[in-house]
């Protein structure tokens, strides 16, 4: 079952950014995916695509990988082992690079270092991140070079969150 927990109620998580896109009807406009170290959200339309850019990774994954996700008309998701969850990112990398994903709401970690996708333009970053490295690392993942458009340019933007009913705006940790 895929639900919010009480350690992440009223933080900015990966999950709760994708259930505000969805609440406001964005995801289905702009076909967005959420993709987490267990967790991978897309639109119903997207399965057989991501299932063909499987083929011939680790684990092929299928059809029956995906459960209608309740109270997400249009979206399925999967879970699973960790060479399912790199066989689906995988798979929404591509969807993003041949442009049927235009949007993924991803963990910093899981789309820090080691993931490679030159053709993102936009990242919006809401991350706990206080390391100048790490942020940095996370800001490369638009800026770098992308071979296909070298008139790409990028917009980085880094949320910061402000809680008017505690002393100091509250810690974001």
């Amino acid at each position: 079952e895929v639900s919010a927990s009480e350690e992440t109620a009223g933080k900015i998580t990966a999950t709760s950014v994708f259930s505000v896109l969805q609440g406001q009807g964005i995801t289905q406009k702009l076909q967005v995916a959420l993709v987490t170290g267990r967790l991978v959200i897309i639109p119903d339309d997207l399965i057989a695509q991501l299932v063909a850019y499987s083929l011939g990774k680790s684990i092929r994954i299928s059809v029956d990988h995906f459960t209608k996700l309740e109270g997400y008309e249009g979206f399925s998701y999967a879970s699973g082992a960790q060479s399912l969850m790199s066989d689906l990112l995988f798979g929404c990398t591509q969807c993003l690079l041949h442009g049927q994903l235009k949007v993924i709401v991803g963990t910093g970690s899981l789309l820090g270092e080691g993931w490679d996708c030159p053709s993102i333009n936009s990242l919006v970053l809401a991350s706990q991140i206080g390391s100048f490295v790490s942020t940095n690392q996370m800001r490369g993942r638009a800026i770098r070079i992308d071979q296909a458009d070298n008139k790409k340019v990028a917009n980085i933007w880094h949320l910061a969150t402000y809680e008017e009913t505690l002393i100091g705006g509250g810690n974001d940790f």
